[in-house]
């Protein structure tokens, strides 16, 4: 018996560590506040870089230039009085979690959806814009609608709601699709330009962006389910969350929230 009580000691201690370890690496960075970031004196955000009419960096300049980056500008002008003492860190669907726990960016406002499995990992803010997804198609090729992606390969980005979504509407539709997950969406554009996949799919407003710069590309009319944006923060950053909130009231009381969206074609 002695032998024995000794060995559950042992484990239940084994135990004790490795959840104290795993307790200290998830924590191993401390939570963003406003205090840290106004004696920091800049704001980081984790945005898009190459999305049209929300984040997209101009080659010419260097800017990020959309509709997210216009509202994080101006969070940084409500927090620090300034809307340059920002830095818009480029993220992806399968990057933004881990930059934000890790504590490399204060929050992230990337054309994140917001979903019950994301809920478990962050808080969210208020929906600033609702989006649906979509599918973006050759003019001329022969995919009109979901259905025509019967045998045939969307490409989608890696970590994005849309590539489980269209592979639930797919099987609602009873089709046989397939999908391969790229790194980001310029990817996607090219695997459709060069015939590796029939189709894109993603959310709408993104679509008609990269439709605008390939006027051989069409945006499908089908809209195949509903996406909400928020901003997403560390649920140990509830003070920098709740002013961001506010901030976010504030812009939709004042009607600047739509004048944004209607400065960027995005409706």
């Amino acid at each position: 018996m002695r032998i024995q009580f000794d060995w559950m000691k042992t484990m239940a201690l084994l135990l004790t560590l490795s959840l104290f370890a795993v307790t200290t690496i998830a924590q191993s960075s401390e939570a963003p506040t406003i205090a840290t970031i106004k004696s920091r004196g800049k704001l980081i955000v984790g945005g898009k870089h190459d999305v049209p009419k929300f984040g997209f960096k101009n080659t010419q300049t260097g800017a990020i230039e959309g509709f997210e980056s216009d509202i994080i500008r101006l969070i940084a002008k409500e927090l620090l009085g300034d809307e340059k003492k920002v830095e818009i860190v480029h993220v992806t669907a399968s990057t933004r979690l881990g930059l934000l726990n890790n504590g490399e960016i204060d929050f992230v406002m990337a054309t994140m959806t917001v979903t019950d499995q994301r809920k478990r990992e962050v808080d969210f803010g208020p929906v600033y814009f609702t989006d649906a997804l979509a599918i973006l198609a050759p003019k001329e090729g022969s995919v009109k609608g979901l259905k025509d992606l019967n045998g045939k390969v969307a490409a989608v980005q890696k970590g994005s709601t849309g590539a489980v979504r269209i592979l639930e509407r797919g099987k609602e539709a009873g089709i046989q699709l397939r999908t391969i997950e790229l790194d980001n969406y310029v990817l996607c554009l090219q695997a459709v330009q060069s015939g590796r996949a029939a189709a894109m799919a993603t959310d709408r407003s993104i679509l008609l962006g990269y439709a605008a710069q390939d006027p051989r590309m069409i945006v499908l009319p089908d809209r195949l389910s509903a996406e909400p944006y928020a901003a997403a923060f560390r649920k140990d950053a509830a003070d920098l969350r709740a002013l961001v909130s506010k901030i976010f009231e504030k812009l939709e009381k004042s009607g600047d929230l739509n004048k944004l969206m209607a400065k960027h074609g995005i409706s």
